[in-house]
């Protein structure tokens, strides 16, 4: 952690909160390397950091309820540490400026949900936000353009 707390613009408090994370993520992670992932260090000079590539660039992105499915194992600091990066905003409440609203079943009549209806936003379910950042099944998520319907 002291090595992580010296990088530019992370800090002791940021340090901590990446090192929480991982061991939250230590069960997931066991399991990509169990089914076969390889981690390896990749070069800065070869990251790519073309926003346009990531898949909620430019959006803002607000959760809801507990996360099921392949989300499961994320705390709602992981999902939202997925989001950013993935190009996207994490924020915590839906207003007329948040772009998309995931949220479970259980969550759909939620104040969010209804917030989001009243915003015309696009509200995903768990397994079609995964779907968009290519960890899932496929998804039929296009836009939140013209949306007016929270999904039963």
């Amino acid at each position: 952690m002291d090595e992580l707390a010296t990088v530019d613009k992370i800090g002791t408090v940021k340090a901590a909160m990446i090192v929480d994370e991982l061991a939250e993520l230590a069960n997931v992670i066991d399991r990509m390397s169990a089914a076969g992932v390889v981690m390896q260090d990749v070069p800065a000079s070869t990251v790519t950091t073309d926003a346009g590539s990531q898949p909620l660039a430019g959006l803002s992105v607000c959760v809801t309820g507990k996360m099921v499915g392949p989300l499961a194992d994320l705390s709602r600091g992981g999902v939202n540490g997925l989001i950013e990066a993935n190009g996207g905003r994490a924020v915590s409440g839906v207003g007329k400026d948040t772009s998309l609203l995931v949220a479970n079943v259980d969550a759909r009549g939620s104040s969010k949900a209804k917030n989001a209806l009243k915003y015309g936003l696009h509200v995903v379910s768990e397994d079609e936000f995964a779907a968009m950042l290519g960890m899932g099944a496929s998804t039929s998520w296009v836009s939140n353009e013209g949306c007016r319907t929270v999904p039963e």
